[in-house]
């Protein structure tokens, strides 16, 4: 088995281009195609992440309402945001957390609780999102 070590990857069409080929080998995709461009991990208590990737900022903006600025901006607004929400000393409560006002430069979440007796906005423990599509 050979092993390669590099530092960049370089397409041979165009630089940003780089195609790789499925296990099977009959399908190829763009390697930057599927790498998340941000991500994030937070507590809705502190606007610092406990880890993330191209985030400049998190702002404040009120319980359960937060937005989370990019280091590097998107191409567009038609990304996609998979996003998760809990909090670690409840348990017969549904979180979320809910991605809306997309920008180039930052998206609006929301982060609420659902059980038996209420819905509300919260500013839950443990808050989680990522940024698929392109840079500019």
């Amino acid at each position: 088995m050979s092993t390669v070590i590099t530092d960049k990857l370089t397409g041979k069409t165009s630089a940003g281009d780089v195609t790789i080929t499925s296990e099977g080998g009959s399908a190829t995709m763009q390697l930057q195609q599927g790498v998340a461009k941000s991500w994030v991990n937070y507590d809705c208590a502190s606007t610092t992440p406990r880890d993330s990737f191209n985030v400049a900022s998190l702002s404040d903006n009120g319980t359960g309402y937060f937005t989370t600025t990019f280091t590097n901006n998107m191409n567009n607004d038609d990304y996609s945001i998979p996003t998760s929400s809990n909090d670690v000393n409840a348990s017969a409560t549904l979180y979320g957390l809910n991605a809306h006002t997309y920008a180039t430069g930052s998206v609006q979440c929301d982060s609420f609780e659902a059980n038996p007796s209420t819905v509300q906005q919260i500013d839950s423990n443990h808050n989680h999102l990522a940024i698929f599509g392109d840079l500019a």
